[in-house]
């Protein structure tokens, strides 16, 4: 701030300097008034700016701000200049912000950040998806975590959903389903910021699944099967009769080429199969 165009107005204090703002006013009559101090500091005199009445600085306040740094001064305790008071109190106000964030992350509940989730999945996901992932909220993760804080949901409370889903009857897949959408809620809420603490699905053991079925055909059934595919095609009923009586897979009989074939010996060599290993399957007559 140059001075040529501000007024120096004199003060009794000692160390304190004053200048007066060409137009601005603070109050009714007097006009803003700006304080510096002036104290020699390692030998050399400096002068640092406190502020302008308008936001709160007084001669009594740019005083007490002069002998604060005189008292630093003299006894090595405490910041020594203006430019340290500033660069502590910013620090300190970044700190209080930042406790002030966390604070509010970690109050932060899952059905808050659900309904986040849930807007972007709309967007990202297939229909069918969302239905399901709302159904499984509404029903069984809105009552247990849905007014808790992100940071209160543990793997012990999630072990609680798995036992309420379970004793319900529900399918292990259901249950594995319901605690993929809370990893995935979690982890939502970590990359956009909104909550920075760990992921307790990680610490659940997902339930054990076979949903699997499984029927065999009948000596009895087999005929059946086959002479109804033969009048669907050909080629299937020729698909479907070398999978029953040679054991082999889809992938492998759509593999097949003549010279896999062994007629001699009445085997079909089988390459690239699941193990990685070749192997031979034995034809039937039929086949």
């Amino acid at each position: 701030m140059t001075t040529a165009k501000y007024k120096r107005i004199k003060v009794k204090t000692p160390g304190i300097r004053c200048v007066e703002h060409p137009i601005r006013k603070h109050g009714a009559v007097r006009k803003d008034r700006y304080y510096t101090i002036r104290y020699r500091l390692d030998g050399k005199v400096k002068e640092e700016g406190v502020g302008w009445e308008s936001i709160g600085v007084t001669e009594a306040i740019a005083a007490e701000r002069l002998h604060d740094l005189k008292m630093a001064h003299r006894t090595g305790i405490g910041l020594r200049t203006m430019a340290e008071r500033r660069r502590a109190q910013k620090e300190e106000a970044e700190r209080e912000e930042a406790v002030r964030i966390q604070h509010e992350k970690e109050q932060v509940t899952f059905s808050s950040i659900f309904n986040k989730y849930y807007k972007q999945t709309t967007q990202d996901k297939d229909p069918k998806t969302c239905k399901v992932e709302i159904s499984l909220f509404n029903k069984w993760l809105h009552s247990l975590i849905g007014s808790l804080p992100m940071r209160e949901i543990s793997p012990f409370i999630l072990e609680k959903l798995k036992k309420q889903m379970s004793d319900a009857g529900r399918a292990p897949r259901t249950i594995t389903y319901a605690l993929a959408l809370v990893r995935q809620v979690f982890n939502y809420a970590k990359n956009n910021d909104l909550y920075n603490g760990d992921n307790p699905v990680t610490k659940v053991k997902k339930p054990s699944e076979d949903n699997r079925r499984s029927r065999f055909l009948s000596e009895e059934e087999s005929p059946v099967l086959l002479a109804e595919l033969s009048k669907v095609s050909p080629t299937i009923n020729d698909i479907a009769l070398i999978s029953l009586r040679c054991g082999l897979r889809a992938g492998e009989i759509f593999k097949l080429t003549w010279n896999d074939v062994d007629f001699r010996n009445g085997t079909i060599l089988i390459k690239d199969t699941k193990s990685g290993r070749n192997r031979n399957a034995i034809m039937t007559q039929d086949v």
